[in-house]
């Protein structure tokens, strides 16, 4: 089977799943990826350099050279008469002046990073034209319901990819003394409620408490505060360093997956977070790996406690099924499973 990548964002957030994607694909198919040095170079696929690939900011500029990317990024694969075209990220107003083309030729499977943007009246029209033409492909079990029920997509077009684990922590495990909060998705009225309350924060703890935000720098004793953006390969230091992890994801972020709180919680780390769609149904999948915060007392008290949190006996069978819902050979024959199905019309 003859399979195309296309993106229309290229997102750098996105880099690991997407490598991850292209990865399974390659196992059993002739894959074929258009990119602009976005992608890391594998044997088994043919990396096909589009210079005409220009990002913009600003929305009609944005838009504009989201569809130009496409459009090139299509001629160039059209010649494969491939079977599949496999979009990673879109931009749905572009999107849809060029989907009915690729429809013509081949099956077209959309992968849904962020269901919340539908929310947008123009963006649902556009993506109400074709949603049932296509294969929508979720990140989460627990996206296939909004996305039925909400956003009107027919239950047999909606596929669960599980999001991989893009994040590992590696070495020693008892050299984990950090409670981090790394995510750049951040709601900073969370953070600034809990710096006014830090002196309420436990002092004699064995741990350092980092908390990255867009306002306060403060380093003292086993405290930190820090703004900007953290780079590789700190990132990933950070993150194999913390047992656990803290989010305060903003109010619109509901029917979309983290990265980084998925791989937290495979890698057997405690999550403290807000209240949104997918950390409940998280909790209600890991309950001894995922806490919930409602006010920031609580969050603090999570905080003071967290190391007595990782005394949960039940932490051993969460953290299987944690592993076993994203084991790589199952994702691997999932994504296989989503491109080679045959719609009920063929």
């Amino acid at each position: 089977m003859k399979i195309a990548i296309l993106d229309m964002v290229f997102n750098e957030g996105h880099h690991n799943i997407n490598n991850k994607i292209i990865d399974y694909l390659t196992k059993e198919n002739e894959v074929f990826v258009v990119h602009n040095h976005y992608y890391d170079s594998m044997d088994n696929a043919h990396y096909i350099q589009c210079d005409k690939i220009i990002q913009k900011t600003g929305k009609i500029s944005a838009r504009i050279a989201s569809y130009k990317a496409l459009l090139e990024e299509y001629k160039m694969i059209e010649k494969y008469n491939v079977d599949y075209i496999f979009i990673l990220s879109c931009e749905w107003v572009s999107l849809s002046f060029l989907i009915s083309k690729m429809l013509k030729k081949s099956k077209v499977g959309v992968l849904h990073h962020n269901l919340n943007q539908f929310d947008n009246n123009i963006k649902y029209f556009f993506f109400k034209k074709y949603s049932n033409k296509i294969d929508n492909i979720v990140l989460d079990d627990c996206l296939s319901k909004p996305l039925k029920d909400k956003y009107e997509v027919d239950e047999k077009n909606i596929f669960v990819f599980r999001h991989p684990q893009t994040l590992k922590s590696e070495g020693d495990l008892t050299k984990r003394n950090y409670c981090s909060q790394l995510s750049g998705s951040l709601n900073q009225n969370i953070i600034d409620e809990l710096y006014k309350k830090i002196n309420l924060v436990k002092a004699d703890v064995d741990f350092t408490l980092l908390i990255k935000n867009n306002k306060y720098e403060l380093k003292k004793d086993n405290l930190i505060f820090r703004t900007g953006r953290i780079n590789e390969p700190e990132y990933s230091q950070l993150f194999a360093k913390s047992f656990a992890m803290i989010f305060s994801f903003p109010i619109d972020f509901q029917y979309r997956v983290s990265s980084v709180l998925l791989s937290a919680i495979v890698d057997g780390k405690i999550v403290i977070s807000n209240r949104n769609f997918l950390v409940e149904s998280l909790k209600a999948k890991y309950p001894s790996l995922v806490y919930v915060y409602d006010t920031t007392e609580q969050l603090i008290h999570y905080i003071n406690n967290v190391e007595k949190l990782l005394t949960n006996n039940e932490i051993v069978n969460d953290l299987e099924k944690a592993r076993r819902d994203r084991d790589e050979h199952e994702l691997c024959d999932a994504i296989n499973r989503i491109v080679k199905h045959k719609s009920p019309e063929e």
